[in-house]
C-alpha cells in the first residue's frame, strides 16, 4: 500500500496519480509503502508509457484493465488494509 510520495502523506489517490502524471519519464521518486505491517521506503524511476493501440479509446480518468489513461490504476484499499495500516502506525513500524 503506498503510504506517500516525496515526503508527503497520500490522501487522495486523484491527486496521487495526477502527481505522478505531471512527473517527468526517468525522474526517481521515494515512496513510502506499507508492506506486511511494516512501513519503508522504495524508490521508483518513472518510465514513459508506452502507446497502446486502444489508447485513442481511452476517455479522461477512465481505467481499463490493470492500467488506467496514466498507465497505472489506483484504487481506494480496503477496510482490512486500513486497519492494518493504523494498527502497524501505532505501533511505530515507520
Amino acid at each position: 500500500m503506498i503510504l506517500g510520495c516525496q515526503g508527503r502523506a497520500v490522501v487522495d489517490t486523484n491527486a496521487f496519480r495526477n502527481e505522478i502524471a505531471a512527473t517527468k519519464p526517468g525522474s526517481t521518486i521515494t515512496l513510502q509503502v506499507l508492506r506486511e505491517g511494516k512501513s519503508s521506503e522504495v524508490k521508483a524511476t518513472l518510465e514513459e508509457m508506452a502507446a497502446t493501440k486502444d489508447a485513442a479509446n481511452r476517455t479522461a480518468g477512465s481505467v481499463r484493465g490493470s492500467s488506467g489513461k496514466f498507465g497505472m490504476a489506483i484504487s481506494s484499499p480496503a477496510p482490512t488494509a486500513l486497519s492494518s495500516c493504523r494498527s502497524a502506525l501505532r505501533a511505530g513500524n515507520k
